[in-house]
Order: structure tokens, then C-alpha cells, then sequence
């Protein structure tokens, strides 16, 4: 029912790429015993069936070999990237190698630790090349739960190279380098089945570089670079539907080939449906230090702390979408900024965003019902209204905006406001600004050109001038936008002003 559906041969490789990560949790479905203390070779058969279950049975894919009271696992993907339906696509990369070890009670420890490698081209589109010096992976798997209780990765000297061209546009060739990662994780039960998780992540030692055409036609080239310190995130995850993900990826697994997926579309949509909301919610806060780009196209820059907190509500109901981030200590290029506009640049910025009153949940159980993988059709009008209908509930979206600040040297502002904005109809919302440091702004314009002193001093006279002043001294505008279409500042209808209206 839908005019473009994906390349289902290319997304069943995909997922294939991507269960290679979680191979090794696989096995926990098969309903068999333990490991025993000492491995034998015909468990070791067995669990390497068990494996072929999720990732196939193509041969040279999965090996198992009992190794003391243990099996070393190996997954090697070549077989797969071979068969990717793409014209002059070529890849190759390293196997992932792994020791499983029965820690009694339903846990299973898995450990890693080898370099990796990955590299995949289309000669004249692209070409991605991805390197890790060391990876050691230590993870305990909780087969009850189908999910790691705990993990710690981390990699040493990972690097990445990737070059796109573009038709007429010239090579973009982008370097990313980082001296060390870190990940840590936890999960624990959340209902009957779904999972609670976090994931911690610390980077140091990092540098990019994107390199680019000056122009179209031009064979010189410009350089970007970026360097950063330490950086810091914590990810929550709440309700992650692990069970019912990992069932969606054995599917796949099982059809591999268009026509099997379109043959049992029905069993596709039940499992996709069963999948859903995928998660509940998902909220990540970090920060990154010392972020310097030494060079661009007007100079070096940098930034001594980046903050962010962002988060989303999974494919629910009650749809939400939240980001909100901060920099402070910003430093541009010297003589970018003319002295006199040295005090106005700010020193401090802090924005907040919030998008909610969608339903994700409905339209998509709809798009469900509606594609039919053995015709596809793009969806009609009809349907296309019912679609917005079930997406926009009150027929619009809630567009806040939280408590933001913008400082500097002279002044301080800081803003909060909502609106609401639909396909039809006049955007209602309302905003209040606050501000201190207005007389310093107007005496730094004072040494500004001519030109701009003569359109910018008379709009902060004429922004006083509507202004009320709070208690502390500071000056505030309550802007509202009508109904019918009209836009007043505390009270005052500016489509007025100056003669109009």
C-alpha cells in the first residue's frame, strides 16, 4: 500500500550485519540444558545449531569449539557481505570472536578481546573503512531475562575513514580518531516483558577531520578539524521490548530472500505488532570538554563545555520528543568580532525544546493494516487523512520551548514559551523574554558603523519602550499570538504601531 517500500534483499543482509553484535545471546532460546562443567565436542555441536537458528546455516558463518570448561565462539560475516545484491559492492570484515563460560542460574558470561576491522566500497560512491586497535568486551547474559544484566566494553585506538562522492560535487573524505571508549550497561525486569536498562559511555582523545572540495569545479580542497576532550553520556532506557526484538531479528533471519518475506507478510506484521511501542521511553544526558576546531573556514574555535539532555517516548500514545543542550566558554577567531561587538557575543547559551500532543501508537498500527508487501501502492487521500488524523489527536502539535538563557559580558536574557501549530489553522502561543544589561547593549552599539547604529539603537529604545519592569530590576515581554493573526506585546498590538492597522 505505500509508494516506496525498502530494499528488502539489502535489509535482510542489514539485520544479518546487525545480529552479529548479539550472537552470542542467541542460543539462550534453544529449551536444553546447561553447559556441562567440562565442554564436550558434541555440545559444542549443539550450540553451534543453535546459533545457525538466528544467523543461518550458511556455511563458515558459526563455529564452535569447547575449549576447558568453556566454548570459543567465532562469527564471521564474510559469507553474508558476499551476497549483498548490490553492483560493485565489495566488504570485508574481521570475525568476532568470543568465549561462553555457564555461570550457573540462567547467566552466561561472554568475553572478547581481539582487534576489529570493517571496510565495505562502491567504487565511485563510497567507501568506509573502520578500525579498533583493541576491543575487550566483558558482558554477563541473563537467558530468563534474554538480556545482559551487565557489560563493559572498551576499545583503544579506533579509527574511521570514510570518503562519499557525490555526482558533480567532488570526494568528501571525513577522518574520525578517538585514543579510547568505554561502555557500560545494566538491565533489570520491567513487567513481564519488557526491560529497564542504562548505558554509561566515557570517550577521550578525540579528533576529526572532513575534508571537502573548496567548490564544485575547484581541485583544492579545505580542511575542517575538530578536537575534543574528555566526554561523558548516560543513556535510560525504559520498557525496551527485548523479547519481542529479538524475535522480529530471528524472523528475518529465517526469510531471507524477498519473496519469503512477502510470502509470510502475515507473520511479519504480527511480530512487528507485537514489538511495539519497541520502548517506552529513551533519555540521554552528556557533556563534552574542551572542544576545539583549530581549523575553518574563519578561523579556530572553541568551546569549553558542551552539555545536552535529549529523550524521546517510544511508539506510544502519549507521543513526546524533548532536546535541550548548553555551551559555555565560547572563543571565536581573533578579529572575527569587531572591538566594539567583543562584549556582546555570548559567553553562555542554554536552549530547550519539547514537541508533544502526536500519537504515534494508532498510525502505525494503521500502516500495518494497511501495506501489503505483494502490492505496493501508495496510500490514498483517504487514507492519508485518517493517517494525520490519528497522528495529530487535538489536530495540532504542542511546541514548547523551557527555560532557555542566552549571557554574555553585558547582558542576560533568558525565554520560555509554547505554542501550538497543525496543518491548518493560525499558530497560537505565547512567550515571555526577560532581560537585564539593555543600557550596556545600547552604549557597546554606540561604537558601532554608522549604518547599524542608526537601525539597531532605535529597536532596543523601542523594546524598552514596551517593556515592564520587574521587581529586579530586569525588563519582560509577554508576546502572544491571536487567533486572528495579530501579534501583541504585553498587551500592545504592534501590527499597530508606526501607523499600521
Amino acid at each position: 500500500m505505500l509508494a516506496c517500500l525498502p530494499d528488502l534483499p539489502m535489509g535482510v543482509f542489514m539485520m544479518k550485519t546487525c545480529v552479529s553484535s548479539f550472537a552470542f545471546i542467541c542460543f539462550v532460546s534453544a529449551s536444553t540444558p546447561g553447559l556441562a562443567a567440562a565442554a564436550t565436542a558434541e555440545e559444542a555441536q549443539r550450540l553451534a545449531g543453535v546459533f545457525q537458528t538466528y544467523l543461518g546455516k550458511e556455511p563458515g558463518v558459526v563455529t564452535v569449539i569447547p575449549s576447558g570448561e568453556a566454548y570459543d565462539v567465532k562469527v564471521d560475516l564474510a559469507p553474508f557481505l558476499a551476497k549483498i545484491p548490490e553492483p560493485n559492492f565489495s566488504a570485508e570484515v574481521s570475525p568476532f570472536e568470543m568465549k561462553l563460560a555457564d555461570q550457573g542460574g540462567g547467566k552466561w558470561l561472554v568475553t572478547q578481546d581481539s582487534p576489529f576491522s570493517f571496510s565495505a566500497k562502491i567504487p565511485g560512491k563510497f567507501e568506509v573503512i573502520a578500525k579498533v586497535g583493541a576491543m575487550k568486551v566483558s558482558s554477563v547474559f541473563d537467558e530468563n531475562l534474554q538480556v545482559f544484566i551487565s557489560s563493559t566494553t572498551e576499545f583503544a585506538d579506533f579509527s574511521l575513514e570514510e570518503i562519499f562522492t557525490e555526482p558533480g560535487l567532488g570526494p568528501v573524505h571525513v577522518t574520525v580518531d578517538s585514543k579510547s571508549m568505554r561502555y557500560e550497561t545494566t538491565a533489570t525486569a520491567s513487567g513481564a516483558d519488557a526491560v529497564d536498562g542504562t548505558i554509561q559511555m566515557t570517550m577521550s582523545g578525540f579528533f576529526e577531520r572532513i575534508t571537502a572540495p573548496v567548490s564544485p569545479a575547484s581541485p583544492v580542497t579545505m580542511d575542517v578539524d575538530f578536537i575534543a576532550g574528555p566526554s561523558t553520556t548516560e543513556t535510560i532506557i525504559k520498557g525496551l521490548k527485548n523479547r519481542a526484538i529479538n524475535k522480529l531479528i530471528t524472523w528475518f533471519i529465517a526469510h531471507p530472500s524477498q519473496a519469503s518475506i512477502k510470502a509470510s507478510q502475515s507473520e511479519l506484521k504480527a511480530i512487528l505488532g507485537a514489538s511495539l511501542p519497541l520502548f517506552e521511553n529513551i533519555s540521554s544526558t552528556g557533556t563534552l570538554k574542551d572542544f576545539f576546531a583549530p581549523t575553518t573556514p574563519i578561523g579556530p574555535v572553541s568551546i569549553a563545555n558542551v552539555g545536552f539532555n535529549i529523550g524521546m517516548n517510544g511508539i506510544v500514545v502519549e507521543g513526546a520528543v524533548h532536546e535541550g543542550f548548553t555551551v559555555e566558554g565560547l572563543t571565536l577567531p581573533y578579529g572575527f568580532v569587531p572591538p566594539w561587538a567583543t562584549d556582546l557575543v555570548p559567553d553562555k547559551l542554554a536552549l530547550d525544546f519539547k514537541i508533544s500532543d502526536f500519537n504515534l501508537a494508532d498510525p502505525v498500527g494503521m500502516l500495518l493494516d494497511m501495506i501489503d508487501l505483494n502490492e505496493a501502492k501508495p496510500t490514498t487521500p483517504e487514507e492519508n487523512m485518517k493517517l494525520l488524523t490519528a497522528l495529530l489527536p487535538k489536530g495540532a502539535v504542542q511546541i514548547s520551548m523551557g527555560p532557555s538563557k542566552v549571557t554574555s559580558k553585558v547582558y542576560d536574557v533568558d525565554f520560555e514559551g509554547s505554542m501550538t501549530a497543525g496543518p491548518v489553522g493560525v499558530p497560537l502561543g505565547a512567550a515571555t523574554i526577560r532581560a537585564k544589561g539593555l543600557d550596556d547593549v545600547m552604549k557597546a552599539l554606540q561604537a558601532a558603523p554608522p549604518e547599524m547604529v542608526g537601525q539597531a539603537i532605535p529597536a532596543v529604545i523601542a523594546a524598552k519602550g514596551m517593556a515592564k519592569t520587574e521587581a529586579d530590576g530586569s525588563l519582560s515581554w509577554k508576546i502572544e499570538n491571536t487567533i486572528s493573526g495579530t501579534v501583541l506585546v504585553n498587551g500592545i498590538d504592534i501590527s499597530k504601531m508606526g501607523g499600521g492597522g
